[in-house]
């Protein structure tokens, strides 16, 4: 509890780092302070911490209007950004490889600089009103990114914000600064309507892989139980064949109360 301050990236790229704990001293954390690390998939905090909050591997404050960062040993492929949320962190989203796709909260102001660097699986994003700027190199090498939406209200936007996205569609408001954007940078615009279809396949996509996974787990525990039935019957079957066998003769004469039977003295384990 006596660390009061984690600077920025200090647990970064901390590749076998796969547990940790932080005090209620904590009063401030840089950013990008867990960034690469593929292990680590939650912080382990007090109940009741001041300043802190983790949910799902999603790092932020009490209040639930700061998002430090989703740490990447979360593996999460949907994140839906609670919409308390103001603002995230610089590299806040930064190498998150499993992450499709993300609903961000309608109170964010910003998208600031490495927000989404590397994360290659992301395929669709909608950025909301509440933004009107996207940082340096936001989005840079989402090499799986098809389609984002981007909406008037976003006056600014870095040049180097899309770097590497070669697959990038922007649905954009003729005119404004986003239209303006993907025409200089010969990025593909696109309709509402094929905006739409490319979110419908990629939430479609998810649904089945998140069926499939439900499949797998029910079978999995279904498979288990049945190889504990196995278990139990063969275990059944070889107490009653280790039974003792007697060759003595049946005799009608009364045991004596004195006298232990086997059955009596045998230990059970």
């Amino acid at each position: 509890d006596s660390v009061e301050i984690i600077g920025n990236a200090t647990f970064a790229e901390c590749d076998l780092l796969a547990d940790m704990a932080i005090g209620n001293g904590i009063r401030d954390m840089g950013n990008g302070v867990f960034s690469g690390c593929p292990l680590l998939s939650d912080i382990e905090l007090a109940e009741d911490h001041p300043t802190l909050y983790c949910e799902n591997g999603a790092l932020m404050n009490a209040d639930k209007t700061h998002l430090y960062e989703v740490l990447n040993g979360s593996n999460m492929s949907v994140y839906d950004m609670p919409d308390t949320i103001e603002t995230i962190g610089k590299y806040a989203f930064w190498g998150c490889g499993d992450l499709k796709v993300v609903e961000l909260s309608g109170a964010l102001a910003e998208i600031p600089a490495y927000s989404f660097s590397n994360c290659r699986g992301l395929q669709a994003i909608t950025i909301p009103y509440s933004v009107s700027r996207i940082g340096a190199k936001a989005f840079e090498n989402c090499s799986n990114l098809q389609a984002i939406e981007i909406p008037e209200t976003v006056k600014r936007i870095h040049e180097t914000a899309f770097d590497g996205c070669a697959q990038l569609q922007i649905k954009a408001v003729a005119g404004t600064v986003a239209d303006q954007f993907a025409r200089e940078h010969v990025v593909t615009p696109i309709s509402q309507t094929e905006y739409e279809e490319i979110l419908e396949s990629v939430y479609a996509e998810q649904e089945e892989n998140r069926t499939e996974t439900e499949e797998e787990t029910i079978g999995s525990e279904q498979d288990s139980e049945e190889s504990n039935e196995e278990a139990d019957t063969s275990e059944e079957e070889s107490t009653e064949t280790d039974e003792p066998v007697t060759d003595e003769p049946v005799t009608d004469e009364p045991v004596s109360d004195d006298t232990e039977t086997e059955d009596e003295i045998t230990e059970i384990p």
